[in-house]
C-alpha cells in the first residue's frame, strides 16, 4: 500500500522546496488534469497539506499531513507521469513538453489510478469524460459521495533526546473530527517502524466516512485530523472542500 501511493511529493514538501502555480487549487480542479503542468500538481498537493509548524504550544512534535483527495492521488500521478516515472520508457526526442494522459496512457498506467482511486477513496476515474465516478456508478456530484478518505502523516519529535514518548498505541490516538465534535477512529494505519518516536514516522491512516446514507462530513464544512498521545493535543483543520 505504502509503496503504490508512490509519495513523490513529500522529500519536496518537508524540505521546504515547492512552487505555487498561478492558478489556485479551486481554479485547477475545474481543469483536465492533461492540462495541468509540475508546477499546478504541486499547487494541488499543498492546497491539501497542513502543518502545526508555527504551533508554540505543541514545540516537540511537529505534524505534516495531506488529504488524500481523488484530485490530490490525480496530482501525484500526473506529475509522475511528466517526470518520466509512469510511461514506458521514450527517446527523449520524442517526449513532448507536456504529455496527454490519454495519449501516453497504457493499461497499466490507467489501472493503477483506478485501484488508487478506489481504495483510497472509493471513486473511479472516467477517462472519457474527465469526471469521477462513485462506487454506484453515478457521477460525483459533491464530496458526500466520497466512501473513504485517506491522510498521510508525517510526525518528527523535536524534542528528541529530551522527550521520546511511546508511540506503541498510536493508531488508536488518532482521530478524524466534523464540525459537530463527533469523531471516528482510522479504518487502518500502516507504516509505523518503532514504539518509540525517535525519528520521523510516516504513516497511512485510512478513513471510512460514508456507509450506507450516513456521511460523517454532512453538514461539516471543515475536517480535523486530531492525534493524541503526546505532551500536547495535535489538531490539523482541512476544509472539506478538498474532497474533489
Amino acid at each position: 500500500m505504502i509503496m503504490r501511493l508512490n509519495l513523490v511529493f513529500w522529500p519536496l514538501l518537508l524540505g521546504g522546496c515547492f512552487y505555487i502555480g498561478k492558478d489556485n487549487f479551486d481554479d485547477l480542479v475545474k481543469r483536465s488534469p492533461d492540462t495541468w503542468s509540475s508546477r499546478d500538481c504541486l499547487t494541488i498537493v499543498m492546497a491539501a497539506t497542513n502543518n502545526n509548524f508555527d504551533d508554540q504550544s505543541c514545540p516537540n512534535i511537529k505534524v505534516v499531513a495531506t488529504v488524500y483527495s481523488p484530485s490530490v492521488i490525480m496530482a501525484n500521478y500526473r506529475r509522475g507521469q511528466i517526470l518520466g516515472r509512469h510511461r514506458k520508457p521514450m527517446p527523449m526526442s520524442e517526449v513532448p513538453p507536456i504529455e496527454s494522459l490519454q495519449s501516453v496512457a497504457d493499461s497499466e498506467y490507467t489501472s493503477s489510478i483506478d485501484m488508487l482511486m478506489q481504495e483510497e477513496a472509493g471513486l473511479y476515474f472516467d477517462w472519457q469524460t474527465d469526471r469521477y465516478v462513485d462506487a454506484r456508478g453515478n457521477y460525483v456530484q459533491n464530496y458526500t459521495q466520497v466512501d473513504s478518505l485517506t491522510m498521510f502523516i508525517a510526525i518528527e519529535n523535536d524534542g528528541w533526546p529530551l522527550y521520546i514518548p511511546n508511540i506503541g498505541d498510536l493508531e488508536n490516538q488518532i482521530y478524524l473530527v466534523n464540525d459537530q465534535n463527533k469523531f471516528i477512529r482510522p479504518l487502518m494505519v500502516w507504516g509505523k517502524r518503532q514504539t518509540q518516536l525517535m525519528t520521523t514516522e510516516n504513516l497511512i491512516a485510512k478513513f471510512r466516512i460514508r456507509k450506507d446514507d450516513y456521511h460523517f462530513l454532512e453538514h461539516s464544512d471543515n475536517m480535523h485530523l486530531l492525534i493524541d498521545g503526546f505532551d500536547r493535543r495535535i489538531m490539523l483543520d482541512f476544509p472539506v472542500s478538498l474532497l474533489r
